[in-house]
């Protein structure tokens, strides 16, 4: 369960992004199609900008707010292979030392 944790960390900011960006989208369309079938009335044309800005800022800020979380997965994943190498070149060190 807390093995990998990096990749798991990226995995779950790549699917945190693609659900906000279609949840996003849907309800942007959604709103859009309210705001039209309303009429001129001015909660039709509210819902319509809010539609629109919806569906440019939704997908922007979602994919923003993944960043962070993608950054720590990447962060820990690196971190980890750089521990590896570090085990691996002490390892190699004491080989030489002791065959001298």
């Amino acid at each position: 369960m807390f093995d990998n944790v990096g990749s798991k960390c990226m995995k779950l900011a790549k699917f945190v992004c693609w659900l906000g960006i279609v949840l996003s989208v849907l309800t942007a369309v959604i709103m859009i199609i309210v705001g039209a079938n309303s009429g001129s009335s001015p909660e039709g044309m509210t819902m319509l900008v809010y539609g629109i800005f919806l569906l440019i800022a939704g997908p922007l800020c979602s994919w923003l707010s993944s960043l962070g979380l993608y950054a720590i997965g990447e962060a820990a994943e690196n971190s980890a292979i750089a521990a590896n190498l570090a085990v691996k070149a002490d390892m190699e060190r004491e080989k030489m030392e002791a065959g001298e």
